[in-house]
């Protein structure tokens, strides 16, 4: 008798255990076909500021939604989307945003919701831009282009250009290189290749 009840309070136990995560496991079914599909906004975006319970978005270009280029966009934990859970965005990343509407009721009630757990969102990817393309087609630009932040004086992106004099105006013959390199990185990071060239020439 011991043995039947300790059996039955395992399946219950189970059973519990399975309703409570029924979103986590119902999403192992999901593909980026379906997913794509049931989203009701799909962007990308450049998170501006995040607390507990949302995230407020610079989007670049989306492929879905009722959208403005600064969209606030709630549930920003993991598993619930609700305060008191671990943040799943941060600030100054980019993002492939899936997201949904909320319920009808509750104090964010028909507001924009990302999908985190049982959804794509992610940290942005070429891959995964091309895959959503491949399926939604191309995606959709806002009018007026944002560009990219002003980089903070206080942190060394020269780092990432393999720059490693200290160059200044005027800078030409023992730097070129350096010059050239810093002047690519600076047209990448604008997005203005092919409107300007590296000349290796620190001028005005």
């Amino acid at each position: 008798m011991k043995k039947i009840i300790l059996i039955l309070t395992l399946l219950f136990s189970t059973l519990a255990l399975a309703a409570s995560n029924a979103s986590a496991l119902s999403c192992m079914q999901s593909t980026l076909q379906s997913d794509a599909n049931n989203a009701n906004s799909i962007f990308i975006g450049r998170v501006l500021s995040v607390d507990t319970e949302k995230a407020n978005f610079q989007i670049n270009k989306y492929w879905k939604g009722n959208l403005s280029q600064n969209q606030t966009v709630y549930g920003t934990t993991y598993w619930t989307g609700m305060t008191g859970g671990s943040i799943f965005y941060q600030v100054g990343k980019e993002y492939i945003v899936f997201a949904g509407i909320t319920s009808n009721t509750g104090p964010n009630s028909g507001q924009l919701s990302s999908i985190i757990d049982c959804g794509r969102t992610s940290l942005y990817s070429s891959d995964l831009e091309n895959q959503i393309t491949n399926i939604l087609g191309t995606p959709k630009y806002f009018s007026n282009p944002i560009m990219p932040p002003i980089p903070d004086p206080s942190t060394n992106y020269c780092a990432y250009t393999n720059v490693t004099s200290n160059l200044w105006m005027g800078n030409w013959n023992n730097n070129r290189t350096e010059v050239r390199t810093l002047q690519n990185f600076l047209f990448n990071y604008y997005g203005v290749v092919g409107e300007v060239s590296a000349t290796g020439f620190f001028g005005r």
